[in-house]
């Protein structure tokens, strides 16, 4: 019987010894895959605070055509007020 007490023991041991190996990888990969995680949140802000530098510098451009069109307009409607006067 005691032979028998000491197989089961080494093979508990075995397992708790695996087990524990098993949790090293596991937690191992979960920091891998916590950085790679950091690396593209940073990507991703760092795309995104372009994407909203490139937004704003558009919404300028648009306002400046807006207000180019709107002088032109002005003046289109100014010349064609004085040829007809002449």
């Amino acid at each position: 019987m005691s032979s028998n007490n000491n197989s089961e023991s080494n093979n508990v041991t075995a397992q708790n010894g695996s087990s524990e190996a098993e949790n090293s990888e596991e937690e191992e990969e979960i920091c891998e895959l916590n950085q790679q995680l950091d690396i593209l949140n940073s990507a991703l802000d760092s795309i995104e605070e372009k994407n909203d530098h490139i937004k704003a510098r558009l919404l300028e451009l648009l306002k400046n055509v807006q207000n180019v069109r709107t002088e032109q307009s002005s003046e289109d409607k100014e010349n064609e007020k004085s040829e007809s006067e002449r």
